[in-house]
């Protein structure tokens, strides 16, 4: 059986469908860039902080280093989903520089004398 339908209602049929599709991949893209932005300034405070420890000898108080865990908890608890295939492209890669930045942190850190 054809419909016979102008070619405006022909569209609207073929597009409303996935209406609801893209607007949950749009949501998922803003949250995945607002999660990202928010990690970029917990990064900073954090590098800021390492900073000053090493170089300026400064030890930071306890209600920065708070906030700091306060804000990587809000990000655990917020961040977007990422579907496990994707996931698994880019998890090697991912795990092997936060290895290599740590072992960075903990080489420079012995070189000023901590631990």
């Amino acid at each position: 059986m054809v419909l016979r339908l102008p070619p405006d209602a022909a569209l609207l049929t073929l597009f409303v469908p996935f209406l609801a599709p893209a607007k949950e991949l749009a949501n998922l893209i803003r949250s995945n860039f607002d999660a990202s932005s928010t990690k970029e300034s917990a990064e900073r405070t954090l590098s800021e902080v390492w900073e000053k420890g090493m170089f300026e000898n400064i030890v930071p108080d306890e209600s920065k280093l708070r906030s700091i865990q306060d804000k990587i908890l809000t990000l655990r608890q917020a961040n977007a989903y990422v579907p496990d295939w994707l996931d698994s492209i880019f998890h090697k890669r991912n795990e092997a520089v936060m290895r290599a930045s740590v072992a960075d942190r903990v080489l420079q850190a012995k070189r000023h004398g901590y631990g």
